[in-house]
């Protein structure tokens, strides 16, 4: 019988992940999507928030419950991917705004 369970990633979309009897499913998942922000964020050294992968088991009883979330597809993981890019980027735009220096990180043209 597979485990079900609920996935997210940082602030994306929660999916239902039916897991197989193998069990390499969510770290291969994982492995992809960070992989995906070191290549694309690779000064970002907080990655650990973002590529930080929530897995909730789903009590069979109550699985009716979660038959409103996503089903996990082979669509899923760039829809994750898009969705880390704007919170990283958006991450990176505050701390760029809030930075102490005279001109933030902007050299002035002289």
């Amino acid at each position: 019988m597979d485990t079900v369970c609920i996935i997210s990633f940082g602030n994306s979309t929660k999916y239902r992940l039916a897991l197989d009897g193998r069990g390499g499913q969510v770290e291969d998942i994982r492995a992809e999507v960070r992989e995906y922000l070191e290549k694309k964020f690779p000064a970002l050294s907080a990655l650990s928030f973002y590529d930080r992968m929530t897995v909730i088991p789903v009590d069979g009883s109550n699985e009716e419950v979660y038959r409103g979330y996503r089903e996990f597809d082979e669509n899923s993981v760039s829809e994750i991917e898009r969705v880390l890019s704007r919170e990283v980027e958006g991450y990176e735009d505050v701390r760029d705004l809030n930075s102490n220096e005279p001109w933030g990180s902007e050299t002035p043209q002289v």
